[in-house]
């Protein structure tokens, strides 16, 4: 349609017609979007040129021709077309990257470092989460796949049995290119890892309570295909100390604040100076019942987290927690990931990273004599 010497566009939605001055919008788009030609204009090489330089391809370009043509584009503010160059290299500059649950703040710091590492290379990342469900991790695994991104970071979902490691091998082999195993292991996935020493920091945390002279101490688990190795933790520590850790004294958890909460009177009403909560979200839940009934931390009952995530140096009582290096984790599986992109051989690799304990006011020796609260 025209108006004049004007081009309309017409657009019929939900009952509006809409006419875009399509002159108007090219312009504003010529002088807000440069072009690789531009690029090349302004540098005095041809467009061949550019591409090879800005997209990493192999070249006998010299030098200061490249250091020229990188401020030209820097200049031009130029951005590359990331359709195009997915057909040019057969995969789209991005990383993509599967975790289970997206409120958590563990899973939040880890995804801080992986975008880091990508801000460095010039990539993007699609993040997706999975409900920490194995059917959507799946799902997501290969919706990135059909997207082309050049790796994927996979946190696997904590209901992954032996039947679903099967279908989660065969998205990997279907996808064909890097896939980086971060934090929660599916043994014989066939790809790397990047993984925290999960049962040596629950060893640590054990301990810790233990040598302020716990001995009643109630364990928080999350689900049980990911919390294994902390519970082998806590099992060698107390073993070590000649303490029966009995059946009764471990609680379903699922990793979530709610979960904390709902346990948290099943533990009050039982005889515990301790509660080791298997992460910090539920600690944070736990947190909150306590303060509604008027029990007192650490006075009446000691409690330590695991992840040493940021918001728990700012409760009202500091809580103590085993500190994962979530960011680095992060960084190192991107970091990986980059390198088999570089080497495919490289594929296989297997990194642990060691946790810490972080002691803050939430744990002290516990209180002889009887204490009484709100029931």
């Amino acid at each position: 349609m025209r108006c004049g010497s004007r081009e309309l566009s017409c657009t019929f939605h939900r009952g509006v017609v809409k006419y875009v001055l399509l002159n108007d919008v090219r312009e504003e788009v010529r002088e807000m979007a440069a072009t690789l030609r531009d690029v090349a204009r302004l540098a005095g090489v041809s467009p061949g040129a550019v591409s090879q330089v800005l997209n990493g391809k192999p070249h006998r370009i010299s030098p200061e021709t490249c250091e020229q043509i990188r401020q030209a584009a820097e200049q031009l503010r130029y951005v590359p077309n990331q359709n195009a160059v997915t057909l040019v290299t057969g995969q789209s500059q991005a990383l993509g990257v599967v975790i289970p649950d997206i409120r958590n703040l563990f899973f939040a710091e880890l995804v801080s470092g992986v975008e880091a590492v990508a801000l460095e290379t010039g990539w993007n990342i699609v993040i997706t989460s999975s409900s920490d469900k194995s059917a959507l991790a799946l799902a997501n695994l290969r919706t990135l796949a059909a997207r082309d991104v050049g790796a994927i970071l996979l946190v696997p979902a904590s209901d992954a049995d032996e039947t679903l490691a099967m279908e989660y091998r065969q998205a990997i082999r279907d996808y064909g290119r890097p896939v980086i195993q971060v934090d929660r292991i599916i043994p014989d996935l066939g790809v790397s890892l990047t993984a925290i020493h999960q049962r040596r920091g629950a060893k640590l945390a054990m301990e810790h309570l233990l040598d302020l002279g716990h001995r009643r101490v109630a364990c928080v688990l999350g689900p049980t295909n990911t919390c294994a190795p902390r519970l082998s933790g806590v099992r060698e520590a107390c073993a070590q100390w000649g303490i029966a850790l009995r059946e009764r004294d471990l609680y379903p958890g699922a990793y979530t604040m709610e979960s904390g909460y709902a346990v948290a009177d099943a533990i009050l009403e039982g005889d515990y100076t301790a509660v080791f909560c298997f992460n910090d979200m539920m600690a944070y839940g736990f947190y909150k019942r306590c303060r509604e009934r008027g029990v007192s931390i650490p006075r009446d009952l000691s409690v330590m987290g695991f992840d040493g995530v940021l918001f728990s140096d700012y409760l009202e009582k500091p809580l103590s927690t085993v500190w994962q290096p979530a960011r680095q984790l992060g960084v190192e599986a991107a970091r990986q990931a980059f390198r088999e992109l570089e080497c495919p051989e490289g594929a296989g690799k297997r990194t642990l990273l060691e946790p810490r304990l972080q002691i803050r006011e939430s744990t002290a020796p516990p209180v002889a004599g009887a204490v009484c609260w709100e029931r």
